[in-house]
């Protein structure tokens, strides 16, 4: 009997000590940790939780709490030991060091300081937990000298709560709340009155965020993807910016900000959400040194800016479409130093701003379904008015601009599909436009710039359908033809060059990418004052110029080679400051076969850079030539022009300073140059390169013009 107990009293021990194995096994606790979790002060009910930072413990105590004889309560690690016990310390005012032994013998040391006892704290801070932002909350602190910053970037919400920190009233610096914060509110901040950097909100679960003592602040950056309203009802002025990026904003309150010096913008992608930001109402801003509007908001539907007087910069839509937004009111702005930019708002039909005087930089609408511009006291725009593919634009549409009398930069006016207007009305007082230059408008019949002086006329693309351009019989500025392929018109184009009524001078003529031309015929001119160039795109049918007399400047033209008549004729013209054929593009040359100025009599420079297949040039009065003729081929064209066999087209020229002729092939006479021999008395004066025949000048004066 007495064995059989001993049995059992042996295997009871053995299990037990298996037992406690196997708990050993599974036990977490290594025996290391020797850190404090957390330490607080209490004296006479009060309790303030110090900060532990690294290895240091941190006490700001408010003014009211005694240090002396207070009793310390320390958290630690699990199994670990501290010296100097705190519980024999009854003087916390001054700086202790404790050491902290592991359950294995590690030890760690902290540092027991007191700091800035009182309200104010002169130095940042940073709350990554709600333990920190409570003990930091129970000190009373008032005003931060440095930046407050709640929670970190990334991880688990370790900050659920910011109500410690209601006494706060002011930081000099930036106050950051980050991603981890969980809160819905922020409740804490009730009493904050100033901030004197950024105030950046980051967190992904805040939905309110109100700010009822705020007053002012420099920058306000909202980047939270779950915001819906930001209330701020006493702030009155911002020096630097106020910007949301928030995919779910709903609702902006500030009914007294009445002056933000940097911009005020909304750069929200593309929502889904059907309650998000609809409406934009700042009913007491008056002045915003910057960029006010909105960039991707395809929900919004109105702005209203009742008090707004002046602006850095309007830009209301920037990339992607906004459908929805129809209504603007700025009923008493004045001035905008910058850009004024409406962008793809489809719904809007009017543009109004009754008192707006000036505009700094372009006024430009794009991709809008504008009709109607109310602008009738807009005096100066220092840059262009780009009205844009905008909506169904009528005759009077320019109306809106009754008090603008000039503008220096351009006014681009270019159709939507909708536009249907026959004639363009100029507002009445409008005299001088730097450049107007007028896109796709294929139902345009009449242009009348009458008494109005403009630098550089521009007629692009479907424009130049049935066209007529009236005018003063003199008109100081250049005509542009572009002949580009049209968003507006069908195919085949039928474009074709403006009829001139009243106009009889121009300074300039120039026609570029003429393409999709039928053919181009120059009539109604009688003098060009400047040059008339030609830039093509090797498609050109036919160029005539008829009733024109006299280019005071140069002929300027590229290759024109597309001419199916293979002929480039000036018929009218009688004198010319020089002709520079093919030199605008001279790696190929004057590609037609035929190069006409039936009525010259006199030019300046004859300079001809031709292709391999031009067989005639033909300038059958052509007397002078006060400086050069040179003739030669385009820089790619080897061997050269193969198909000219003689001069006989300038057989009337009998003054010329130079003959220069270079790559001639087929040549076989320079007969046609013989009257002008007499005037050239130097070698130098006749200069033969590479041709078929090279006579010298003496062998010219000799008679021997003809290859034998």
């Amino acid at each position: 009997m007495n064995l059989t107990k001993t049995m059992k009293y042996l295997l009871l021990m053995m299990f037990s000590v298996l037992l406690w194995s196997c708990n050993k096994e599974d036990d977490p606790f290594s025996g290391d940790d020797n850190y404090i979790v957390s330490f607080s002060l209490v004296n006479e009910g009060q309790t303030i939780k110090a900060m532990i930072v690294d290895d240091t413990i941190v006490v700001n105590a408010p003014v009211d709490f005694q240090l002396i004889n207070a009793t310390a309560e320390v958290k630690m690690s699990e199994n670990s030991s501290i010296k100097p016990n705190p519980a024999t310390i009854t003087d916390w005012s001054s700086e202790y060091l404790f050491v902290i032994t592991s359950y294995n013998g590690k030890t760690k040391s902290y540092r027991y300081k007191v700091e800035n006892s009182g309200l104010n704290e002169n130095s940042s801070v940073l709350l990554t937990t709600q333990e920190e932002v409570e003990a930091f909350g129970a000190r009373g602190i008032t005003s931060i000298n440095g930046n407050l910053i709640i929670g970190t970037a990334s991880g688990i919400e370790t900050v659920s709560s910011l109500e410690p920190l209601n006494k706060l009233k002011e930081v000099s610096q930036s106050v950051i709340i980050k991603g981890t914060f969980s809160g819905e509110t922020l409740g804490g901040l009730t009493s904050l009155e100033k901030i004197g950097g950024l105030l950046r909100i980051e967190t992904s679960g805040l939905k309110e965020a109100t700010f009822p003592a705020l007053k002012s602040a420099m920058h306000i950056e909202v980047a939270s993807k779950s915001l819906e309203s930001i209330n701020c009802p006493k702030l009155t002025e911002m020096s630097g910016n106020l910007t949301f990026a928030v995919t779910t904003l709903t609702e902006v309150m500030m009914p007294k900000l009445r002056k933000v010096e940097g911009e005020v913008f909304f750069s929200v992608p593309v929502q889904r959400d059907p309650t998000a930001l609809e409406t934009i109402i700042f009913p007491a801003l008056e002045e915003v040194g910057g960029r006010f509007g909105f960039g991707e908001s395809n929900l919004l539907k109105s702005i209203s800016l009742p008090a707004l007087r002046t602006a850095g910069k309007l830009v209301f839509g920037v990339n992607s479409s906004t459908p929805d937004f129809i209504q603007l009111e700025l009923p008493k702005l004045e001035r905008c130093e910058g850009d004024v930019t409406f962008h793809q708002l489809a719904a809007m039909t009017d543009i109004v701003a009754p008192m707006l005087t000036y505009i700094g930089g372009d006024l430009t609408a794009n991709y809008c379904n504008t009709e109607k511009i109310e602008l009738p006291k807009l005096e100066t725009v220092k840059g262009d008015i780009n009205l844009l593919s905008i909506g169904n634009l009528n005759g009077e549409g320019l109306k809106g601009f009754g008090g603008l009398k000039s503008l220096d930069g351009t006014l681009n006016i270019r159709a939507s599909l909708q536009t249907n207007m026959t004639e363009l009305l100029l507002p009445a007082q409008l005299k001088k436009i730097g450049t107007l230059a007028v896109w796709d408008i294929n139902s345009l019949t009449t242009l009348n710039l009458t008494g109005v002086e403009v630098g550089r006329l521009e007629l692009q693309r479907a424009t130049l359908i049935g066209l007529t351009v009236k005018g003063d019989v003199v008109f100081n500025g250049d005509v542009v033809l572009n002949g580009e392929a049209s968003i507006t018109a069908s195919r085949p184009y039928e474009y074709s060059a403006p009829t001139f009524s009243g106009i009889k001078q121009i300074r300039n003529l120039e026609l570029q990418s003429i393409v999709y031309f039928g053919g181009i015929k120059i009539e109604g001119l009688t003098k060009i004052n400047g040059d008339v160039i030609i830039r093509d795109n090797s498609n050109m049918k036919s160029f005539e110029m008829h009733d024109v007399t006299e280019i005071a400047g140069d002929i300027l033209t590229e290759m024109c080679g597309g001419t199916t008549d293979r002929k480039l004729e000036f018929a009218s013209v009688t004198k010319v400051g020089g002709i520079r054929v093919g030199e605008i593009n001279s790696y190929y040359g004057f590609s037609g076969e035929e190069l006409s100025f039936p009525n010259l009599t006199t030019a300046k420079n004859v300079c001809l850079k031709l292709s391999g297949n031009v067989k005639n040039i033909s300038m059958p009065k052509l007397e002078t030539i006060t400086d050069t003729l040179r003739v030669a081929v385009g820089t790619n064209i080897n061997p050269g022009n193969t198909a000219l066999i003689n001069f006989d087209g300038l057989a009337k020229l009998t003054s010329v300073k130079y003959v220069h002729i270079e790559k001639m092939k087929a040549i076989t006479s320079f007969e046609g140059l013989k009257n002008c021999l007499p005037v050239l008395t130097d070698e130098g004066q006749w200069k033969m390169i590479d041709n078929n025949y090279n006579p010298t000048l003496a062998d010219m004066k000799a008679g021997k013009w003809d290859k034998q």
